[in-house]
Formats: C-alpha cells, structure tokens, sequence
C-alpha cells in the first residue's frame, strides 16, 4: 500500500487504441508516465467517460495490469468497477485488488427503473464483499440513474463521517455506506 490516505487529485486515464484496434500499450505508458511527471497524486482508471461501458472484460483486466505495472508502487491506484452486477464487480474488484489498487470506486447497476433500495443493497453487497475502501459515483447527467435525496441520506446512515467536499453540479459528499455495511469513506 503506498498511501493509507486517500488523497489528491487522481486523474482517470484514458484507453488509446493502436491501427490495429487493439489496446496501445505505448499510448497507455506514455500518459501515466506524464500524469506521474505533472506531480498527480494517485490514477485511475475506468472513467465513466471513456471506458466503463466500452472495454470488454479482458480490456478492463489490462488496463488495469497496465496502470499497476506502470505505477510500479509509485503512486495509489483507484479503479471504477461498472460490471452490471454485484458479482462482477466483486470479481473486478478482486482483480483490482491483485494488482495493488488501493480504493475502488462503484457505479450503480444500469437498470434504470431500480429503487433506492435496490442501489444501496447492490452497493452494500459489493462493498461488503470487497477488501478495499470504496468510493460511489452518482452521475444521472451521464448514466441516467440517480439516487433521491432520501437515499443518499439512507446510504449514509452508518455512524458519521460525512465530510462535505464542494463539487461542480450536484453535492459530493464523503460519506459511509448505510447500516449493517463495513465499508465506510464512501464517495457519493
């Protein structure tokens, strides 16, 4: 673990594709290397605009392989999991884990008519079921589900350690994921 606190500005790195359509490697090192250079305090991958609905399975696995290799213990890694179920994230999450990330980020199942409910048993599911602190990303302007006021408060119901962050658009908040989870220092 190269940073027990989680911290700084983490840029999402992007996925650049070779002629071939394949994944470019080089692209890939050249942008983490810049980041590292730039005095960036940790990576990630994943990002909502640019992978978590495009990779494939084993694309996502790369990118990530690739982050940790090029990181190579220099910085604290973060990857978002999208997987449309619990139990992929949970098996993404256990990849991330492997290669040494240290906080993970989830986003909500895509099932637009879920309830409140249902994104806080999926999250609590994931979160329960992982090693690493999570984060949670809300973003109804790019994924069209959102959480009601009510339910980010239900989410937060574990013992406080809200501490509000200013963001741009809607709340963003440091919260913990609600009663009965362990994880807590949840990003929502």
């Amino acid at each position: 673990m190269v940073n027990a606190t989680i911290h700084g500005i983490y840029p999402m790195l992007y996925s650049f594709y070779a002629a071939d359509g394949g994944l470019d490697r080089g692209a890939h090192r050249a942008q983490t290397e810049a980041c590292i250079a730039a005095g960036v305090h940790g990576l990630a991958t994943g990002g909502l605009a640019s992978d978590c609905r495009r990779l494939t399975v084993a694309e996502k696995h790369q990118t990530v392989a690739w982050l940790a290799e090029d990181c190579a213990g220099r910085l604290p890694i973060s990857v978002t999991l999208s997987e449309p179920t619990a139990a992929a994230q949970i098996a993404m999450a256990e990849v991330a884990a492997a290669h040494g990330a240290e906080w993970l980020v989830l986003q909500p199942p895509p099932v637009r008519a879920a309830s409140d409910d249902d994104f806080i048993a999926f999250f609590g599911t994931v979160a329960d079921a992982v090693s690493l602190p999570v984060g949670i990303q809300i973003a109804p302007e790019y994924i069209g589900i959102d959480l009601s006021d009510e339910g980010l408060v239900e989410l937060d119901g574990a013992p406080p350690q809200c501490h509000p962050r200013q963001g741009r658009g809607r709340r963003h908040r440091l919260r913990s994921i609600g009663p009965g989870h362990r994880r807590c220092h949840d990003l929502v």
